[in-house]
C-alpha cells in the first residue's frame, strides 16, 4: 500500500515538473541550419504563426557570454 502512495506522489510530481519546464523548454524549436540567427520576418515563420494549431510563437535570442569578476571590479 505504501508503494502505491509513493508512486502516486511521484507521478503527480513529474507532471508538475513537466508543466514548469514547458514554459522554458518549448515543445517545438525552430533553428537555422547554418549560422546563429535568422530574420524574424521570414515568410515561413509568418506561416507557422498563422497555423491554427500554434497557440504561441515567439522569437528568442540565445548565445553564450563570459563574465570576469574581480575584487576591484565586482560589476
Amino acid at each position: 500500500m505504501a508503494l502505491v502512495v509513493v508512486l502516486s506522489g511521484f507521478n503527480g510530481f513529474s507532471d508538475l515538473v513537466a508543466s514548469l519546464f514547458t514554459n522554458f523548454d518549448p515543445q517545438l524549436k525552430i533553428e537555422p541550419a547554418k549560422g546563429k540567427a535568422t530574420a524574424a520576418d521570414l515568410p515561413i515563420l509568418t506561416q507557422i504563426k498563422r497555423l491554427p494549431e500554434v497557440e504561441v510563437a515567439t522569437e528568442c535570442v540565445e548565445d553564450q557570454a563570459w563574465r570576469c569578476i574581480t575584487a576591484s571590479r565586482p560589476w
